[in-house]
Parts: structure tokens; sequence; C-alpha cells
């Protein structure tokens, strides 16, 4: 489980302490890695009807071969550094002309889905 503040990892069988945390705009997040793959794939997105209707089947037939790789096609997989660095960017980047995501402000987190071992100020992302 989280270790508790200030303590190391391994005290007591603790695993994990949140480093810092942010909350980012999700369209925004998962946008930065389409676009990713959609560059890596532009051959096959270019033989879709529609090649960026992201809910054509052709696209979605585009993304799934993209992730894993589709020797049919011959579509090589996406190297996993291109899904991450995009993620890790628009967490880290401030400018969004280099990457970066816009933050939001939540409301805390008051519902049955919330953890009931967080208090309501410390959900977020981690990153």
């Amino acid at each position: 489980g989280e270790c508790p503040k200030g303590a190391p990892l391994g005290t007591g069988g603790c695993t994990w302490r949140e480093v810092s945390s942010s909350y980012k705009n999700a369209s925004c997040v998962v946008g930065k890695v389409d676009d990713s793959v959609e560059k890596f794939g532009a051959v096959c997105f270019n033989d879709c009807i529609q090649p960026l209707n992201r809910t054509s089947d052709c696209y979605l037939d585009c993304y799934r071969s993209i992730l894993m790789g589709n020797a049919a096609i011959n579509m090589s997989k996406i190297p996993g550094s291109e899904i991450v660095n995009p993620w890790l960017t628009a967490f880290d980047e401030k400018d969004p002309a280099r990457g970066g995501c816009p933050e939001v402000t939540t409301d805390p987190c008051d519902s049955e889905q919330c953890d009931p071992l967080l208090p309501p100020s410390s959900l977020a992302i981690v990153i």
C-alpha cells in the first residue's frame, strides 16, 4: 500500500508514495496520444474513406493494428515511447505549443465511487 508521508519505500511493507499530482484536460491528453498514433500509422489511416473519423471501423482497425502490429497489412507495432512520451509531455509541459495540456480544477470526490481511504482533496491522476 501507500507509504506514510516521509516514510521510505518498504517501511512496514509500503510499496508506493505520491510524488506529485495534477489534473489535466483528458481530451487534450488522449488527443496527444492519438496524434502520435495517427502520425505513425498515416499510411493505414489514409486508406480509410474518412481517414481521421475516430469512430469509424476503418480508423479503429488501423489504431488496433498500430498498437499491436499487423503482419497482414505490413504494419509494425508502434514503439512504446511514441505512446508514453506524448502522455508524459501533456502533463510535464506547461506550453500547449510544446505538447502540454491545460490544468483543470475538479470538485472533490464525494460519491460512492471515491476511494474511502483517501480524503476527497487528495484524489488526482498520479504521475
